[in-house]
């Protein structure tokens, strides 16, 4: 079995809820000793992170996994941006439909 250890984390502007989402997975993620990578356009908004940032496309050369803050849209764009690199990548839903978002935030 695989085991991720380089972690990326993408999430959709603009929102509150993804915000507090994103706070709550980096913090899950560290606590468990994973290296946490934010998206850069992420990072900006959220001020003393104090982690790795790196450009969409670059993640999935630098991440064994991507998960995706927002809904289905955020999570297609990630997907077609990392689609080279055969990353995996996961989906918290914070949109309105989750259909490919299918992970609740709850359920961290």
């Amino acid at each position: 079995m695989e085991q991720f250890r380089n972690i990326g984390i993408i999430g959709r502007l603009g929102s509150v809820q993804v915000l507090d989402t994103v706070r709550r997975l980096k913090r899950f993620l560290l606590d468990r000793h994973l290296h946490v990578i934010l998206e850069e356009t992420i990072a900006e908004v959220l001020p003393g992170h104090g982690l790795q940032t790196s450009s969409r496309k670059m993640l999935g050369e630098v991440c064994d996994m991507v998960i995706v803050v927002g809904g289905d849209g955020s999570l297609l764009g990630a997907a077609r941006a990392l689609a080279r690199h055969n990353v995996p990548v996961l989906g918290i839903n914070r949109g309105s439909l989750g259909f490919l978002t299918d992970i609740r935030p709850d359920e961290l």
